[in-house]
């Protein structure tokens, strides 16, 4: 059996831990060459970086009720809605991302299943709100509760996230279904496109488009194109291009900066389309070779409008 099917067969045991399977998938997204999903791996497994974005099924809400004295009297127990928050100290207070590793998170799951909850420090925050929720008080404590069940909503998400990888992956990445434990690096471009694309669009709706690795400090950067890479697929078979060509053309564009302002390709790009045109000697797509890549140009800038 396939480490993808292994890693399946493990996510349908509710009973198996997560940790293990994310090592198991952290070995996958190498192989496939994927620095994203291999990144994700370790952020899921060792708790995501200041710097590091976070996945929208890791920010959870937050309640605050503070405790507010003068010289008369205590009131204790105040909730504070949201939006005297927001209005005070900021949207971003009411929303608290979960950063820790997947270790303490199972941690978490049982302290939530107990009754317990996630608390947040909210030190900054009671300095923000003094004297302007009850004018008349100070607020000596402020206490902020994440909502009931965040971490178990945390661990959940992770066990379905990778489920709809491997999913994904069997359909996308065909040489995915042969990797096995001692198995080499496919070193397919096509590859590592393919699967950067699929946990793109599972996990960050199809606005990554730019990976910087620099070991364990590395950094997931996004930046929101204007269209989705499917857009340039199409543009690319309405430019006669087949449609396989065009769906790997278009994730490998879509996983690299263009190397320029006014060179609207990368690197990759260039050596897969150079590839191609070796292939056929003379003629790519009907095309010289110098044709076809205007054209390939001319369509992402078409469709990546800065």
């Amino acid at each position: 059996m396939g480490l993808l099917s292994d890693i399946q067969a493990a996510l349908l045991d509710d009973e198996a831990p997560v940790g293990p399977i994310l090592l198991k998938m952290r070995f996958l997204a190498n192989r496939l060459g994927s620095e994203v999903l291999e990144d994700w791996v370790r952020y899921e497994a060792e708790g995501y970086p200041p710097d590091a974005l976070v996945p929208e099924y890791r920010v959870a809400g937050v309640a605050y009720t503070g405790t507010y004295m003068n010289g008369f009297s205590v009131i204790r127990d105040v909730a504070i809605p949201p939006s005297q928050i927001e209005e005070h100290a900021g949207p971003h207070w009411n929303k608290h991302k979960i950063r820790d590793s997947m270790a303490v998170v199972d941690d978490m799951v049982a302290t939530e299943k107990s009754g317990g909850h996630a608390v947040v420090n909210a030190g900054d925050l009671r300095r923000l709100l003094h004297k302007k929720i009850i004018t008349s008080h100070t607020c000596s404590h402020l206490t902020g509760v994440l909502n009931s069940n965040a971490y178990l909503t945390v661990r959940s998400a992770v066990r379905h996230k990778l489920l709809d990888l491997t999913f994904k992956l069997e359909k996308e990445v065909p040489a995915a279904k042969d990797i096995e434990i001692g198995s080499k690096p496919t070193g397919n471009p096509v590859d590592a496109a393919r699967t950067t694309q699929v946990i793109n669009n599972i996990l960050y709706g199809g606005n990554l488009t730019n990976v910087t690795n620099s070991g364990a400090a590395a950094t997931v950067s996004v930046n929101v194109r204007q269209r989705d890479v499917t857009v340039l697929a199409d543009a690319l078979k309405s430019r006669g291009v087949p449609d396989s060509d065009a769906t790997e053309l278009a994730a490998i564009v879509a996983t690299e900066e263009p190397e320029s302002p006014s060179e609207p390709l990368g690197a990759r790009a260039r050596a897969w389309i150079a590839e191609k045109a070796g292939k056929v000697p003379g003629t790519l797509w009907g095309l010289s070779y110098a044709g076809a890549l205007e054209m390939v140009k001319e369509a992402v800038k078409e469709s990546f409008k800065p």
